[in-house]
């Protein structure tokens, strides 16, 4: 195996890791938000405050909600907690209104409707180092093969849109309710693979425009 064939299928073999990862964390991110869709109710409350938990000897932050489900006001904590620096400006959020989820059997119970949207980051941010070893270690394989480009185009910048693209549609089944406008707006991880899908178009397009370039070169 020559020096540059085995650290491509070690790049490629990583990106493959990663790429089991990202869909992991889709399959969870839409597993939880259609949980929350169809088991739970949609409110607006106003955050009055923060609480802090002390766990094995780490700090948890919760914002602490007020809201009024039926003639009922409930002031409940948050079940998701929030970031050490939320928790340090926590003034600059009282009285902000949110949306949240409330359990429709407990009340008490609630989650963000923010923070429903955790594992799409973290799918698409695994997605996203994929792409770039898969990238290199396809290029370094296909570096001096024939027809380069069009083997670029099959095996690199073909496969990374298809799979952007198909994740972004699959966050719509999180939204069993909503369209599919809605899956852009309730989940940021779509987005992130709408900017890789077409971070690989422009990519083909610059490819295709190098090539053309360098064939012209050859001729002349």
């Amino acid at each position: 195996m020559n020096t540059v064939k085995k650290p491509a299928i070690i790049l490629i073999s990583i990106s493959i890791a990663l790429l089991i990862l990202s869909f992991v964390f889709t399959i969870l991110q839409i597993t939880v938000k259609r949980k929350y869709e169809l088991d739970y109710e949609r409110v607006t409350a106003t955050i009055t405050g923060v609480n802090t938990e002390h766990v094995q000897g780490h700090t948890r932050y919760y914002f602490c909600y007020s809201f009024e489900v039926n003639g009922n006001t409930y002031k409940v904590q948050d079940g998701s907690g929030i970031s050490f620096w939320q928790a340090r400006n926590y003034k600059s959020y009282l009285e902000k209104q949110v949306e949240i989820y409330y359990d429709l059997k407990n009340p008490n119970k609630v989650v963000s409707v923010d923070s429903s949207d955790t594992f799409s980051l973290v799918s698409v941010t695994f997605f996203s180092f994929t792409v770039i070893l898969y990238t290199v270690g396809a290029m370094l394989l296909l570096h001096k093969s024939n027809n380069a480009w069009l083997k670029r185009f099959l095996v690199i910048w073909l496969p990374i849109s298809i799979i952007s693209i198909a994740s972004a549609l699959l966050f719509s089944l999180a939204l069993p309710t909503g369209g599919f406008s809605d899956v852009f707006k309730e989940i940021s991880g779509s987005i992130g693979y709408t900017v890789i899908a077409g971070a690989s178009v422009l990519a083909v397009a610059c490819d295709s425009l190098i090539n053309i370039k360098a064939k012209k070169e050859r001729i002349l």
